[in-house]
């Protein structure tokens, strides 16, 4: 997990150096293109290494009798939360 927080951080230094060039009239659209390559090149590191974290943590953290019970409640809040901020930035936009 480490190895991918390290390229996130990369893909966000490069996206940062990126759109800082965009005002360039003549290469500011290619700039602007590499800047969202590495946006989507952050969510490839994203789903390889944090994407379980929220699914494989709670189920890996409970003795093996609250293994089920704890994989549940993590779901559960998992999904919940995520209902919430639906609703929430539904309303607003």
């Amino acid at each position: 997990m480490m190895w991918g927080a390290a390229g996130q951080c990369a893909c966000y230094i490069f996206i940062s150096a990126l759109l800082s060039q965009t005002d360039d009239p003549a290469n500011g659209s290619k700039f602007g293109a590499g800047a969202t390559a590495f946006f989507f090149l952050y969510y490839v590191f994203f789903g390889i290494c944090w994407q379980g974290v929220p699914w494989l943590y709670p189920t890996e953290i409970n003795s093996l009798a609250m293994r089920t019970k704890g994989a549940a409640l993590g779901t559960a809040s998992n999904w919940f939360v995520l209902f919430k901020y639906s609703c929430l930035w539904a309303h607003r936009a």
